[in-house]
């Protein structure tokens, strides 16, 4: 009765360890995703940042040309 005991538990043990890699991987798989999903929104706001900086950039030098039309006159 023991060696079927013992043969049992080794078998339960293995599916265990199956299931326990199985969603170690998944874990795993979730976070690669989420991580990947990140990078591409910090990368998107940067270039939006970028963006908008110059965007002002542009409208600074207008103001600028402006004050200096309104000063000659």
């Amino acid at each position: 009765m023991t060696c079927f005991l013992c043969k049992f538990l080794e078998h339960v043990s293995g599916v265990l360890w199956c299931c326990v890699t199985l969603l170690l991987s998944d874990l795993h798989s979730a976070h690669a995703a989420i991580a990947t999903r990140a990078t591409q929104m910090v990368e998107r706001l940067s270039e939006e940042n970028r963006s908008l900086r110059q965007e002002l950039k542009d409208y600074y030098k207008k103001v600028s040309k402006l004050e200096k039309v309104k000063a000659a006159k």
